[in-house]
C-alpha cells in the first residue's frame, strides 16, 4: 500500500506490526463411510504447557488436526513429517479420540507461520494521509486467525461505508477521518484483544518447552478461570459467549460487578485452581517426535 501511496505523491500509510512466535501445523482428514461421524461427547481441544492440539469438524465427514507450538520449538521441523504428526498428534486426548474413529487422510501435513497482526491506518498525526479513501477488512486490520473475526469485522467497516458513502463526495477529508475515528473506537478493541491473547500464548508456548509455566496470580489467575468457571456458571458462560461472537468486547463483558462477583465466588470454591493441561508431558512429545530436543535444534527449521 505505501508503494502506491508514494507513487501518488501521499504520506506513508501509519502501519503497526506485531510479529507472531506462533506456528501452526495442519492436516485434513476423512472418516470413511459407514463409520462413525464424531467421538461422542469430547472436547476439540486439548493442550499442554508448550502445545495444543485441537480437531476443527467439517462437513461430509471431513475434519482437521492441528498442533499449535512455539517457533521456537526444536521439534517443530519434524512435525511436517506425516507419520510424526499423526503419533505425536495422538497425544491429546481430544486429537485422539478423533483419530481412534476409521478415517483416511486428505491432505499432507500444512504448516502456518510467519503470522503478525498488523493494523494501518490512513490518518497519521496531521491528518488524511489521503482523502477519500479508506481501507476494508485486512487492509485495515490483518489478525492471527484465531478468534475467527476477520470476515465479521470486516463485514461491519462495509457496512459503515455504505451508510457514509455519500459523505465522501461532499467532503473527502472529513470522510477519511470520521471512518477514522470509528475504526480507533470500533474495531481496533478487537485487534488488541488477539494481539494481547497472542503475546500472552507465544510467551508461555516459548517458555514452556523444557519446563513448567509458574501457576498465574492474582488478575492472571482470574482471567484463567474464566473459561472453567463459565463451564458451570451461566453469566460467566454468557459473557464468554458475547465475547466470542463480537458483541462485547472483553472489557466490557467480564468487567461488570456481577460477572466479576461470579468469577470470585467461583474462585473461593476452588481455591487450588490452576489452569489444567491434559495434553502430554515434554517427555512423551519428544519420544512421540521420535527425538530429543538437542538432537531436533540440530535439524533445520
Amino acid at each position: 500500500m505505501n508503494g502506491w501511496l508514494a507513487e501518488g505523491g501521499c504520506r506513508e500509510a501509519v502501519v503497526e506490526n506485531q510479529r507472531i512466535g506462533i506456528a501452526y501445523f495442519c492436516r485434513w482428514y476423512r472418516l470413511r463411510a459407514g463409520a462413525p461421524r464424531n467421538p461422542g461427547r469430547i472436547m476439540n481441544g486439548s493442550a499442554s504447557s508448550f502445545a495444543v492440539g485441537g480437531v476443527f469438524p467439517s462437513d461430509n465427514g471431513t475434519f482437521a488436526v492441528s498442533l499449535t507450538v512455539s517457533t521456537a520449538d526444536p521439534t517443530r521441523a519434524v512435525l511436517k513429517d506425516p507419520d510424526v504428526f499423526e503419533r505425536v498428534a495422538r497425544t491429546f486426548p481430544a486429537v485422539a479420540a478423533w483419530l481412534a474413529l476409521e478415517h483416511e487422510a486428505l491432505s499432507d501435513v500444512l504448516a502456518m507461520g510467519g503470522l503478525d497482526n498488523r493494523w494501518t491506518s490512513l490518518v497519521d498525526g496531521t491528518g488524511p494521509v489521503v482523502a477519500g479513501l479508506v481501507g476494508v477488512g485486512d487492509s485495515v486490520m490483518h489478525t492471527n486467525p484465531t478468534f475467527g473475526q476477520g470476515v465479521a469485522l470486516g463485514l461491519r467497516a462495509g457496512q459503515w461505508i455504505a451508510h457514509h458513502a455519500e459523505d465522501a463526495a461532499r467532503d473527502p477529508v472529513s470522510f477519511t477521518e470520521e471512518y477514522h475515528r470509528w475504526t480507533v473506537r470500533e474495531l481496533r478493541p478487537w485487534f488488541d484483544t488477539q494481539a494481547s491473547s497472542d503475546l500472552a500464548s507465544a510467551d508461555q508456548l516459548g517458555s514452556s518447552a523444557a519446563r513448567a509455566p509458574e501457576p498465574p496470580t492474582g488478575a492472571a489467575r482470574e482471567r484463567a478461570a474464566r473459561a472453567a468457571c463459565a463451564l458451570e456458571d451461566p453469566v460467566v458462560m454468557r459473557a464468554r459467549a458475547q465475547v466470542r461472537h463480537l458483541v462485547l468486547t472483553e472489557e466490557q463483558a467480564y468487567g461488570t460487578e456481577e460477572v466479576r462477583a461470579h468469577v470470585a465466588r467461583w474462585l473461593e470454591r476452588h481455591p487450588d485452581f490452576v489452569p489444567g493441561f491434559d495434553g502430554p508431558e515434554r517427555e512423551e512429545w519428544e519420544s512421540a517426535a521420535g527425538l530429543s530436543a538437542t538432537k531436533a535444534e540440530a535439524r533445520p527449521a
